[in-house]
């Protein structure tokens, strides 16, 4: 028997929160609902959700403090950030990085959202379990798809350890 996955949607606008659903569901996920942080909160605390997708403007400014609330509870928790370019409304990458969310989704359409989250739940699924320590932080998706420029993480290790030495 396969394990449920649930997944938080916090989401203050109707339309928005009702498609974003309807897509996680359509992937096998369970969809546990949030109009407002509170809810949200109350919803992680019970439930444990594999994930949270969080609206960028989710009664804005608590969107903010209710992520670093939940990194408080679990900081392993899978954050994802869902902007609202779809409706002109996007309040960008900049305005969302005190989230520290693990993705960001500008247009929250079925085919980029799903596969975000079910690329991070797959992941956090295998590297949490068999891998520790700087292995941990190099599969990290922006240095195993390589996103960050070639060199960098090796750079800034040999800083570290220089520090130290």
């Amino acid at each position: 028997m396969r394990a449920v996955r649930r997944i938080l949607l916090a989401e203050g606008h109707g339309p928005t929160r009702e498609f974003v659903s309807q897509s996680l569901a359509a992937a096998g996920f369970e969809v546990l609902l949030a109009e407002d942080p509170q809810q949200a909160y109350e919803l992680y605390a019970s439930q444990r959700p594999v994930a949270v997708v969080l609206g960028a403007d989710f009664a804005y400014p608590a969107a903010t403090a209710l992520a670093q609330r939940l990194r408080a509870v679990d900081p392993r928790v899978l954050i994802v950030v869902a902007d609202k370019e779809h409706l002109g409304k996007a309040r960008g990458l900049q305005a969302v990085l005190p989230m520290k969310a693990n993705a960001y989704v500008a247009n929250p359409t079925k085919k980029e959202l799903v596969e975000k989250v079910q690329h991070l739940v797959a992941q956090s699924a295998t590297a949490h379990a068999a891998l520790r320590g700087s292995a941990l932080v190099l599969s990290r998706a922006p240095s195993a798809r390589g996103d960050v420029k070639p060199g960098v993480v090796a750079r800034l290790l040999h800083q570290i350890w220089r520090a130290f030495s």
